[in-house]
C-alpha cells in the first residue's frame, strides 16, 4: 500500500514540476555559438543557429522539434514555454521545458542534457514520421 501511495505521489509531483506551476529553477545556457547547435544569438535573437560541423546519432526529429523552441516564451499565457533545470551533476545540466496545461496524463517532456559543446536529447519515445 505504501509503495502505491509513494508511486502515485511521485507521479503527481513530477506532473506538477513538468507544468507551468513548477518550483524548479528557470534555466539559461550561454555558450560560444560554434560549440552548441541550438539557441539564438544574444545580439540577434532572430538569427538561425549554425549547425554546420555538428554530427548526430539517433532521432533527428527530436533535434528538429527543438529548433525555434530554444528560448523561454511566456507571450501565450495558455501555453507558455519555460525551460527548467531538472538536475545539475558532474558538469552536465539536465533541463526540459514545461508541458502544456492540457497535456495527456501519459505525456512526458523531452530532457536535454548539456555539457559545453555537447548536447544529448532524451525522450520517452521517438518522434513521429
Amino acid at each position: 500500500m505504501l509503495y502505491w501511495v509513494a508511486r502515485t505521489q511521485g507521479t503527481n509531483d513530477a506532473r506538477w514540476d513538468a507544468g507551468s506551476h513548477s518550483t524548479l529553477p528557470v534555466f539559461s545556457f550561454i555558450t560560444k555559438e560554434d560549440q552548441f547547435p541550438l539557441g539564438g544569438k544574444l545580439d540577434d535573437p532572430f538569427a538561425i543557429p549554425k549547425i554546420k560541423g555538428f554530427s548526430i546519432i539517433g532521432d533527428r526529429g527530436m533535434f528538429k522539434s527543438l529548433r525555434d523552441k530554444e528560448e523561454t516564451d511566456i507571450t501565450d499565457p495558455k501555453n507558455p514555454r519555460v525551460w527548467r533545470l531538472l538536475l545539475e551533476k558532474d558538469g552536465r545540466f539536465y533541463l526540459f521545458y514545461n508541458l502544456p496545461a492540457n497535456a495527456p496524463k501519459d505525456q512526458r517532456p523531452l530532457v536535454l542534457a548539456l555539457k559545453e559543446g555537447q548536447m544529448l536529447i532524451l525522450s520517452p519515445e521517438p518522434t513521429k514520421p
